[in-house]
């Protein structure tokens, strides 16, 4: 399986390198309002690891801030911090595209599928790692695109066309 490595903070992740249509430098974002002073409950408000709304190509993308997500802080704004542009698989078997923030894009790695292993748990709150294989600069671990977003958020920022 080719996989696109990153780093978010000091930890490497691994992409499916099928999911990605492209990389592109970072770019200013449309801002999204945070809380609306109506929302009745969380999942009416804009998380704080969607970054913005991203013009890609005339197709409007939400992008996904993962060091934001992970690890509670904004990505660093490195010469190589990126935009991976994805495909993310609605409910209605269309996909749809996701941007994501990833910090130091550093390579490709192609791993046979045998090489993952299970890390032996699962947290709730983050249903998107995966699995995790180990190479001489230690581990990395899969970011699972279809698990990225709760349902509720996907809904509405995948409100678009789908692709098939």
């Amino acid at each position: 399986m080719l996989t696109l490595i990153c780093y978010i903070g000091n930890e490497r992740y691994a992409i499916d390198a099928q999911r990605v249509v492209e990389v592109i430098p970072l770019v200013e974002l449309k801002k999204l309002a945070y809380s609306s002073p109506n929302a009745n409950s969380e999942s009416e408000n804009s998380p704080n690891y969607i970054a913005g709304l991203l013009n890609y190509r005339g197709q409007i993308v939400p992008v996904i801030d993962l060091s934001q997500l992970l690890f509670g802080t904004p990505a660093r704004p490195y010469l190589s911090t990126r935009i991976v542009i994805t495909q993310y698989p609605g409910e209605d078997a269309a996909f749809y595209l996701l941007g994501l923030i990833a910090e130091r894009l550093s390579d490709t790695l192609n791993i046979q599928p045998a090489a993952w292993m299970n890390p032996g748990i699962q947290l709730d709150n983050a249903p998107f790692l995966g699995e995790i294989v180990t190479d001489e600069q230690g581990m990395i671990q899969q970011l699972k695109i279809e698990s990225l977003l709760l349902q509720t958020h996907a809904k509405r920022l995948m409100a678009g066309e789908g692709e098939d």
